[in-house]
């Protein structure tokens, strides 16, 4: 699925010491089916000391680890993103008195099955993660979707120079310069959690690829 937004900015240089030019930007968006599922888990425990608190963590994180590596296999990774220890207070009107120590440790799961998603959410969290968040879709290789993007771009930012032109009764010449940009927008989503027996869905769509192109092309005189 292509859509295409046309004419972000033009511009027309008369200076008397740079050639005369049309400055005219385009925009190319490709819609595409996503092929991995990323999502947060973090293991967070609490104890007296921060030195129970990082056991207990290790211990959990352990439990999670083992539970996600075993159900995506060598369909994905798992790596941590964020670690800490942090002491915990009680406040007692203008003191605070110090209570114990959270531990919490985010693991960022990537898997290249579609189909693992809510089975991933549903495993972490029997196995002791205490939050999930930032479900989320990509591609692995966006290359394609990106050239194409960029296509379309330059074709909208051409059109928009040719229009401008005719509206300014002038011929266009050589191309002066060329600059892209590219983005890509993943796709986020909420997720529903398991509830009894259920298993955790989750509602899917598109990922956007979105490319811009600006030219400057010359006026002939």
């Amino acid at each position: 699925m292509l859509r295409l937004a046309a004419f972000v900015f033009v511009a027309l240089s008369l200076a008397a010491q740079s050639t005369p030019s049309v400055r005219a930007s385009g925009e190319g968006v490709v819609s595409a089916q996503p092929d991995l599922v990323r999502v947060n888990l973090t293991i967070a425990t609490q104890a007296s000391t921060a030195q129970e608190a990082a056991d207990q963590n290790a211990t959990a994180s352990q439990s999670v680890n083992t539970r996600i590596k075993a159900l995506i296999g060598t369909n994905g990774e798992v790596k941590t993103v964020a670690y800490s220890v942090n002491p915990t207070y009680r406040s007692n009107g203008t003191s605070q008195t110090l209570v114990g120590y959270i531990a919490s440790n985010t693991l960022e799961v990537t898997a290249f099955d579609l189909n693992l998603a809510g089975r991933l959410v549903d495993a972490a969290t029997q196995a002791g993660a205490t939050s999930v968040s930032g479900l989320r879709f990509g591609l692995r290789d966006s290359e394609p979707q990106r050239r194409e993007a960029l296509r379309r771009a330059t074709q909208v930012a051409r059109a928009s120079a040719t229009a401008i032109a005719e509206g300014l009764n002038v011929r266009l010449g050589n191309i002066l310069a060329a600059v892209e940009g590219y983005a890509v927008s993943p796709l986020t989503t909420d997720f529903r959690a398991a509830g009894g027996a259920a298993s955790t869905t989750f509602d899917t769509g598109l990922v956007e690829v979105r490319a811009t192109v600006t030219l400057e092309i010359a006026i002939v005189q």
